[in-house]
């Protein structure tokens, strides 16, 4: 799954994706800790090694332009400890961009498991919902979003280009659209707010 963003940089999700929908997918990436070959090892049955996980989801992120090799990546880090969020939320969007929505769904729901506090795992699922039509679906991962993190940008920008295309909730579309024309900081989201505000306004009165 942004799914995105897009992207807005949260340094204290760095070690993540981030979803930002109007353009699609943006990575987000994060430096290496280690130099040179990684090499790769699992470690199911064992105690869980997170050390070695954020190294090989780090690895993974370098590697974001190369889809399966990016995956081999994050499901090893997955494998060095299963409860590692991150991995599983930076796979979930691989295999979203790859079309398998219903993997990609499975590591959105496990890494919001994980990542209570964290809004992209929802967020990514909210997209994967839209992708395969389950609009209703998508609009409940985008409120817990905001529920959780109320003045989060891309559960906004989602909202509310959800309310518009399926003609939901007016006065709530209205009013994320003017907070986004206010808040969003990329040029096309600040046009698309101020002009879709625009006319559904004029639409209104």
């Amino acid at each position: 799954m942004s799914a995105s963003r897009t992207s807005f940089q949260r340094k204290s999700r760095s070690a993540s994706f981030a979803v930002l929908v109007i353009a699609g997918l943006c990575l987000i990436g994060c430096a290496h800790r280690r130099g040179g070959q990684t090499e790769l090892a699992t470690h199911r049955g064992d105690r869980p090694d997170t050390s070695w996980a954020i190294d090989l989801n780090r690895e993974g992120l370098a590697a974001k332009d190369d889809l399966d090799k990016a995956e081999k990546f994050f499901r090893q880090a997955t494998e060095a400890d299963v409860f590692y969020g991150p991995a599983r939320n930076n796979l979930g969007i691989v295999y979203f961009k790859q079309g398998r929505h219903y993997q990609a769904a499975w590591q959105f729901q496990h890494a919001a498991k994980l990542m209570p506090k964290s809004t992209e795992p929802l967020v990514n699922l909210g997209l994967v919902f839209e992708a395969v039509g389950r609009l209703d679906d998508a609009a409940t991962e985008y409120d817990k979003a905001l529920t959780l993190t109320p003045d989060d940008l891309a559960a906004a920008q989602c909202l509310a280009r959800l309310l518009i295309r399926t003609g939901g909730d007016g006065e709530r579309a209205v009013r994320l659209l003017e907070d986004l024309s206010l808040r969003s900081e990329d040029p096309e989201w600040q046009a698309w707010s101020q002009l879709t505000l625009a006319r559904v306004q004029e639409q209104t009165d």
